[in-house]
């Protein structure tokens, strides 16, 4: 038999596994660690020695409450992780829980952000699932954040504070938000210059009938040049197709595609 076409026997021991993961550099690993949840960064530290500890350097934090038994556990490891990072900066700060199972939320949620607002935070989520109420984020420092470059508030009551500066902020989320007067969304977003993406879900729990917005958003909206997408939601208010505000807003003359704007 010509051996040439003798085809060669498969082996029958597994293909050698390489483990390009610990291959790869420790800021390359902090980077991927900061796009996930901080549960399952935890969780990698039983996969490797070399990630025992690694995990403590990412400069982010993604945290459900859900995810602890014990809420106060909870609120050390947020603790835990602003100390560690204390004269640092960090990159991401989320923070998902439900204020019912918390004694004075307000306070201790208002600490977190302002310490993490000091720390140069440069996105910032932060949720509360409780409606019965909600607490007010009135953080020292977090309106005056140069280094913001996204804000989602989830649940929460917002002041109308005496100085807000968000030069670096594009990203604008406000769902279930509660206002303290009229006001006070007007003198938020006019203190937004870059702004490129608004998403509002109003709250109609605050017993404020009207919201005042006249400031550089409406010109920014009409030119098309910075306001890449503006998400509202009228689902609470009577006869929307009649509303003015979803009138102008299905009228407004936009010189560029990448404005979009939609209107729930």
């Amino acid at each position: 038999m010509d051996a040439a076409r003798v085809k060669p026997a498969r082996s029958t021991n597994p293909p050698s596994e390489v483990d390009r993961l610990s291959s790869l550099p420790d800021c390359l690993i902090l980077q991927i660690f900061l796009n996930l949840p901080t549960k399952d960064v935890v969780q990698t530290s039983a996969l490797s020695t070399r990630w025992t500890t690694l995990w403590k350097d990412v400069p982010g934090l993604d945290l459900d409450a859900e995810d602890f038994y014990i809420r106060e556990t909870f609120a050390n490891f947020v603790d835990n992780f602003l100390e560690r990072n204390h004269g640092l900066s960090i990159h991401r700060f989320k923070l998902k829980y439900d204020s019912f199972y918390f004694e004075e939320p307000a306070g201790l949620i208002n600490g977190w952000v302002d310490t993490a607002s000091r720390l140069k935070v440069e996105h910032l989520d932060v949720s509360d699932s409780f409606s019965e109420w909600d607490p007010m984020m009135n953080p020292t420092v977090l309106y005056t954040c140069s280094n913001l470059v996204s804000l989602r508030l989830v649940g929460m009551g917002i002041p109308n504070p005496e100085r807000v500066s968000l030069p670096s902020l594009k990203t604008l989320v406000l769902i279930l938000i509660e206002f303290t007067n009229e006001w006070a969304l007007e003198n938020l977003i006019s203190k937004c210059p870059v702004l490129e993406n608004f998403c509002f879900e109003r709250s109609y729990d605050d017993g404020i009938p009207i919201l005042h917005v006249h400031s550089n958003l409406h010109d920014s909206l009409k030119k098309g040049e910075s306001v890449h997408k503006l998400t509202l939601s009228l689902d609470d208010a009577p006869k929307k197709e009649e509303s003015d505000i979803f009138i102008e807003l299905l009228n407004f003359p936009r010189l560029s595609s990448s404005c979009q704007i939609i209107v729930r």
